[in-house]
């Protein structure tokens, strides 16, 4: 548009020019101008030049006042995201507890027990004579405690009651009982059995007496030097019999074989060291041999 402005100005001026050339006079070398209102044609080329001048000014006044729209331009929003809000926790102590102080009573130390166990034998009494080979012989004694006779463990009841059965050989009966307590203390009871023999009389028959195998017994040591100290017995009988070994520190019995053998190892946990003691072997039919024994730990006296 400025560009055809520029143009049409141009346009108007040359003729302006033009008219004015046309209507100079030359007299000499002097321009000498003609008044206008002699000469109508300059008047009216002048005015169509003004009108042509005036119209290109309207024109360009009417594009300056109106002007080509510019692009518009819609400017972005962007709208923030709303800022998310993070709660971050904030620990809490746990509560102090209140410490707690215990305060140990003061130690005491006990007497070591060196009391022995109670134990006593109820039944039978002692030195009774009795015509049956097997008894049953009952006490008492403290609960918790440890009753051996012979090599036996006698069971003891919650209340301290205990009750044994054994076979008794023709004679006096040596019969030894020890209780030791959890403390190591031990006490020691006995009886003395005799078993009689009652003979049937007759008057009209004749008593056939049955001939036995004889019965022999022999002792191994005699003396042990080992812990726990023993001895072994071996001898003859009647085959089928049994063989009784008695003794207040340790008991055994054994069976005689078809062969008319037997042998036996006896144990003696509880014998004293350096004292003798007397083992009496025996069998069924009353046949009877006596030993000695004793231990002697090595380094004893």
């Amino acid at each position: 548009m400025s560009r055809d402005l520029d143009t049409v100005a141009r346009q108007a001026a040359e003729n302006l020019k033009a008219a004015v050339e046309t209507a100079r006079l030359h007299h000499g070398s002097a321009l000498v101008p003609v008044p206008v209102r002699r000469r109508p044609g300059l008047r009216l080329a002048i005015i169509a030049a003004c009108l042509m001048l005036g119209s290109a000014v309207a024109v360009a006044l009417v594009a300056e006042s109106n002007p080509e729209p510019a692009p518009i331009t819609t400017p972005t929003t962007t709208t923030p995201a709303p800022a998310v809000s993070q709660t971050v926790p904030v620990p809490v102590p746990a509560p102090t507890q209140p410490a707690v102080v215990t305060t140990l009573p003061p130690t005491t130390t006990m007497p070591a027990d060196k009391t022995a166990p109670m134990l006593e034998i109820t039944s039978p009494r002692n030195g009774a004579e009795v015509n049956k080979s097997k008894i049953t012989i009952a006490g008492i004694t403290e609960p918790g405690v440890i009753l051996i006779m012979g090599e036996r463990n006698v069971e003891v009841d919650e209340a301290g009651s205990w009750s044994t059965t054994l076979s008794l050989v023709k004679g006096a009966n040596q019969i030894a009982f020890t209780a030791r307590d959890a403390a190591g203390n031990v006490a020691r009871a006995e009886i003395t059995i005799r078993y009689v023999i009652v003979e049937p009389t007759t008057t009209t028959t004749t008593t056939v007496v049955e001939e036995h195998a004889e019965f022999v017994a022999s002792a191994t040591f005699g003396v042990c030097t080992l812990t726990p100290p023993y001895d072994v017995y071996y001898g003859k009988g009647e085959p089928g019999s049994t063989v009784y070994v008695q003794s207040e520190y340790g008991s055994g019995t054994v069976e005689v074989n078809g062969e008319g053998h037997w042998e036996i190892q006896v144990f003696f946990p509880e014998a004293p060291a350096g004292q003798a003691f007397v083992v009496n072997v025996s069998d069924d039919l009353g046949r009877e041999k006596t030993f000695e024994f004793k231990y002697q730990p090595e380094g004893g006296g």
